[in-house]
Parts: C-alpha cells; sequence; structure tokens
C-alpha cells in the first residue's frame, strides 16, 4: 500500500523531523544533568522544550496525519477537502515549531520584547491550540455521516478528549491571572490538560490507528463495551495524580471508580489487539500494559504513594509516549508506507526498550545503579531512537513517491 498519494507522507516525515529536534533537545537535557546546560540555557526550560515539541510537533500532527491516511480506509469514503485538511497539519506543525526556542529560552516564565514582557510560549501555545480546533472542526465536517466503525468511534473520542484537555489549558492560564488560594484548582488544570491529552487524546487516537490496520479485531467480541468504558474513565483520571491533600472531600473515590473503569476498558481492548498483531506489533501493548499497571497501582492512595516515593512518573510517562504511542504510530507507518521499512522496525523496538531500562536507575527500583553511573546511563541511551528514527526519516525521503 505504498502510495503516499495527498499531503500525507510528507507531513508524516516533516513530523518525524521535529522528533529528532525534540529528540536531540532531550539528549541535550540528560547530558546537561551530568555536564551543565550550553549556552547559560535553564536547565527547565530544556525540558520544557523537549516535552513540549514531542507534544505538539512530533505526537499531535503525526497522529493528524496518519488519520488522515487511514480515515478513507475504514470508511470507505474519501476526503473531499485534502487540500485543507493538510495546510491545518502544516499549520499545527508551524505552530508547534514556534514555541519551540520561547520554551527553551523563557519556558513558562516572561520574554521580554522591548519594554514588554510577555509570557511568549503560553501565547504560542494558545496559538497551537487554535489549530487543534481547526483539524477537529474540519473532522467533523468531513466525517458528518459517514460509517462509524470502531477506529472512527476511537479517533471520535480521542478529539473530544483532545478538546476536553485544552479546556485544562487554558484554565491553567485562567487560575493564575485570578490568583486562586486554593491550591487544587491550579493543579487540577495542570493535570486536566496533561493527563488527558496524553491518557485521552495519544491513547486513544493511537488504539484507533491499530483496530484500523488490524481490522480482525473491529468485530471481537465486547469492543464497544470496552470502548465505553475507557470514555466513561478518561476523565476522571486527571484527580489520580493530584496531590490528595488538594482534593476535595470525595473526589478521590470517584476518581478510583474512572481509574477502575479505564482500566478495565483497556485490557478488554488490548486483549483484543494482542490476539491478532504480529510479534512486533505486540511490543507497543506491552508498554500499554505497564502504563495500565500503573493506572490500576493509583487506585489505592498506599500504591500511589509507592509510586510516587519510587519516583516512577517519568518512567510511567515514557512507557505510555514513547513505548506505545512512538511504536505504535511507526509500526502504523510502515504498514501505511512500506518505503520505511528499509530501516527495520525491530532496531527501534530494540533503542526504545534500551531507553526505557536506562530510565530505571533514576528511580528507587534500581538499588544498584546510582548516582554518575545511573546519569550516564540515561544520557546515552536516548541516542538509540534518535539514530533509528533518523534513518527511517532519510529513507522516507530517499525515493520520493508518485503523486496519485
Amino acid at each position: 500500500m505504498d502510495t503516499p498519494p495527498q499531503p500525507w507522507f510528507r507531513l508524516w516525515l516533516a513530523a518525524v523531523a521535529l522528533f529528532l529536534l525534540a529528540g536531540t533537545t532531550g539528549a541535550v537535557y540528560r547530558f546537561s544533568v551530568l555536564y551543565g546546560p550550553p549556552w547559560g540555557l535553564a536547565l527547565g526550560n530544556v525540558r520544557h522544550a523537549h516535552t513540549h515539541l514531542m507534544f505538539l510537533g512530533w505526537a499531535t500532527p503525526a497522529l493528524f496525519s496518519l488519520i488522515a491516511q487511514w480515515w478513507p480506509r475504514v470508511t470507505g469514503r474519501p476526503w473531499t477537502r485534502p487540500r485543507w485538511l493538510a495546510a491545518v497539519i502544516w499549520l499545527t506543525l508551524l505552530c508547534a515549531l514556534a514555541t519551540y526556542v520561547p520554551f527553551l529560552l523563557f519556558g513558562y516564565g516572561m520574554a521580554a520584547i522591548g519594554t514588554v514582557k510577555l509570557p511568549l510560549a503560553s501565547m504560542l501555545l494558545g496559538v497551537a491550540m487554535l489549530s487543534w480546533y481547526a483539524f477537529i472542526a474540519l473532522y467533523v465536517w468531513e466525517s458528518w455521516g459517514a460509517p462509524r466503525p470502531l477506529p472512527v468511534q476511537l479517533w471520535d473520542a480521542a478529539l473530544g478528549f483532545m478538546v476536553l484537555a485544552s479546556v485544562g489549558a487554558w484554565g491553567v492560564a485562567i487560575v493564575a491571572r485570578l490568583g486562586l488560594p486554593n491550591p487544587f484548582w491550579a493543579e487540577a488544570a495542570t493535570h486536566l490538560f496533561l493527563d488527558t491529552f496524553t491518557d485521552g487524546w495519544f491513547l486513544l487516537a493511537v488504539l484507533g490507528l491499530l483496530f484500523a490496520v488490524l481490522p480482525a479485531t473491529q468485530t471481537a467480541a465486547h469492543t464497544s463495551w470496552f470502548l465505553g468504558a475507557v470514555v466513561a474513565g478518561v476523565p476522571l483520571l486527571f484527580l489520580l495524580n493530584v496531590t490528595v491533600a488538594a482534593l476535595p472531600r470525595g473526589a478521590r473515590g470517584l476518581a478510583a471508580v474512572g481509574g477502575a473503569s479505564a482500566v478495565v476498558g483497556l485490557v478488554g481492548l488490548g486483549q483484543a489487539l494482542w490476539r491478532v498483531a504480529p510479534p512486533l506489533g505486540r511490543w507497543p501493548l506491552g508498554f500499554l500494559a505497564l502504563k495500565t499497571t500503573a493506572v490500576a497501582l493509583l487506585l489505592w492512595p498506599r500504591s500511589a504513594l509507592w509510586l510516587g516515593q519510587m519516583g516512577l512518573r517519568i518512567s510511567i510517562m515514557h512507557w505510555l509516549l514513547l513505548g506505545f504511542v512512538t511504536l505504535s504510530m511507526v509500526w502504523v507507518a510502515q504498514q501505511s508506507w512500506p518505503r520505511l521499512a528499509a530501516v527495520p522496525f525491530a532496531w527501534l523496538v530494540v533503542a526504545v526498550t534500551v531507553l526505557l531500562l536506562s530510565l530505571i536507575p533514576l528511580t528507587g527500583l534500581s538499588p544498584w545503579i546510582f548516582g554518575r553511573g545511573a546519569l550516564l546511563m540515561a544520557a546515552w541511551g536516548t541516542l538509540g531512537p534518535l539514530a533509528i528514527m533518523a534513518g527511517m526519516w532519510v529513507a522516507g525521503w530517499a525515493t520520493p513517491a508518485p503523486e496519485g
């Protein structure tokens, strides 16, 4: 199916280019922990630039391009305005890139422009969110009245959660402006944005792609029921990460009910995919299982406290975003455009697994490697996925595809 007609293939490669920039920034961050940040940059700002570009410039437009590629295949309806859709995805990429330097230099702080000080990175993040709304509006317009097989249902829900997550982002700015004394509101708004964006938008959109590539799973028993369980639970997941002392009374129990619903749904959907996925295609599902296990542990305050004491937050985030989301998207991209398979998927699986293992010594789970040795492992571990993805990017451009 190596027919990257339309611009979806080029958009995918553009997103990979931003992955390489974001990944290089992540490597700089890891080495900066050892040797100090270059050019006088603040270490926290380097981290902000890395994470935001991964979210906004890699995963989001890459998902948009893959959804654009697969939606006509699963619905039987072509896009009527593919140029408009492509223009919006290009806008998403450009807006994401525009946030990079402000985050790198200023983070969420104020940037001096002449005699005026502005929260430049936050303002550009708001513009980037407007580009998401444009994609969602076009998606709704184009898909109105179209068939709704399971992949489309997952994409519908994922884009809905993207809107909900953006409410949290706007809420962060509003709470800061109002200066509310109760810390719950600021923390809740932050987690509503970050957790719903990752556990709602990223996770469900990728599941939709996997169900599109593995269509036999769409008729698996109870898949729609499991989807409903995930959709019911995800809006409450962010409360599990809010400091317990800041939660209103009863909110922790409500969050646990939502988390349990999400866990049951993810287990059911994951099993349906596992049964039909090829061996290499199961690797991302293994990392999804780790993430789901972490959510299950968050349901109980004692195990949630243990996760915090072990310092597993960064590892859990990478299990989802690198282990599940990135590996799944690359695997789906190789099913879409076989030229990308010039760089074997197994190489990326190994590189990502090594990177994720290199993070364990930074947690409380590894008493044998610590200090400078642990930091060196984490720093050098970042280079493997960068090399593999760079090779895939070169392979993608090496043989231009005919338009059609």
